[in-house]
């Protein structure tokens, strides 16, 4: 309990070093972490009537320039979510961007810890539990960002908890997660596994409505911006240099960190996506411990994508916590406490040891921990086979 209330200290003295740099209290108004600037800005766009131009980068600066009096360069930054998730945030572009932020971070972070407190309802007691969620540096990054991380991992979480018993609801909630596709390429997967046909009917449906809804209200020039910014994602991701790749826990930024050309790296990123693929039906298939399973979509979510962010870590606490209430029942192979603890600091690990060693660790670690999952649920599953 003294580390995640260690950590809860660090990440309020960081939090709020962070908003003093930036200038809280200037005459310009707010000016919160980089991230949101460019959510607010498309935001501004899209109430002009522009929503198209949210997808062009000179638009984008001009938004930051004039209107935000920000001094950044242009072309370092993007919008790429789809037109959908360009909708939903639209109303923050008529609040000043210090309401806007405290709202938007307000309502992700409630609905975050909402779906985590539904997760624990499940589990065994554990003292300090509290302070271990708000200790995980992922929930701390994500506020210093300004990103949408909270609200990705509550709907990532939400699918699965809610499969079973409500499977029109879970598919509804994955098609909404689909306004960030490359965490949504497993999860489908899954669901295609377990013949779950009406949480698959009502994830389409969502999608489709979502497309419409973006038809009717913003135009269809949008869609046609939002799939021509793809190619730029893609640049952005092969040209950013080595800062840029310390940001993105994905065997893609690994691989490309190490010396290997784009396409090798993409190879290396695609079979790693296959066996993960492979890996998590297989579980599903055993019928291994649901915490196992569940733990394992997760994990394996954030392995699919070589274009993910350390924000996109939020997703961690989930499988953290099924994963040390199946510990504290079934015992302790050695190592998997010390891996657990490392997941619970990798993002403050990404920003502070990867640029010593210029190595990108977290896939590393996600894909242990993954490992970890295989190895118990096979030897669940072989204690069930043996004679009693």
């Amino acid at each position: 309990m003294l580390y995640a209330r260690t950590s809860v200290v660090v990440g309020v003295i960081f939090c709020l070093g962070v908003l003093g740099h930036s200038n809280l209290f200037s005459a310009q108004g707010f000016v919160p972490l980089f991230d949101f600037n460019v959510f607010w800005s498309a935001a501004t766009l899209t109430l002009q009537g522009h929503p198209e131009r949210a997808y062009d980068v000179h638009q984008l600066y001009l938004v930051l320039h004039e209107v935000r009096h920000l001094t950044v360069p242009e072309g370092g930054y993007g919008w790429f979510y789809p037109p959908f998730f360009l909708m939903l945030i639209s109303p923050l572009g008529w609040l000043p961007p210090l309401l806007a932020y405290l709202l938007f971070m307000g309502l992700t972070l409630w609905v975050y810890l909402w779906v985590i407190r539904r997760v624990a309802r499940d589990l065994m007691p554990l003292p300090g539990l509290w302070w271990g969620v708000l200790g995980f540096s992922g929930l701390w990054y994500n506020l210093i960002l300004g990103q949408n991380g909270f609200l990705t991992a509550a709907l990532g979480a939400a699918v699965l908890l809610t499969l079973k018993r409500h499977p029109l609801t879970s598919g509804f909630l994955l098609g909404v997660l689909l306004l960030k596709p490359q965490l949504g390429l497993l999860l489908p997967l899954i669901l295609l596994h377990q013949r779950a046909w009406r949480a698959l009917f009502s994830a389409g449906l969502t999608v489709l409505g979502t497309f419409a809804l973006v038809g009717m209200f913003l135009g269809t020039d949008v869609l046609l911006a939002w799939w021509q910014s793809i190619d730029l994602a893609r640049a952005f991701l092969e040209r950013g240099g080595d800062n840029y790749l310390f940001k993105i826990p994905s065997l893609y930024a690994c691989m490309t960190l190490l010396g290997a050309s784009h396409p090798v790296a993409y190879l290396v990123q695609g079979t790693s996506a296959l066996i993960v693929v492979a890996l998590v039906i297989r579980l599903w298939h055993l019928k291994a411990d649901r915490r196992l399973r569940h733990a394992a979509a997760l994990l394996g979510s954030l392995l699919m994508s070589p274009y993910v962010f350390e924000y996109d870590l939020t997703w961690l606490i989930f499988p953290l916590l099924w994963l040390l209430d199946y510990g504290r029942e079934r015992g302790w192979y050695p190592g998997e406490r010390e891996l657990l603890a490392l997941l619970w600091l990798l993002p403050y690990l990404m920003t502070l040891l990867e640029p010593a060693i210029h190595l990108q660790l977290a896939p590393l670690l996600l894909w242990l921990s993954l490992l970890l999952i295989w190895r118990r649920a096979l030897s669940d599953h072989r204690s069930v086979l043996l004679p009693i």
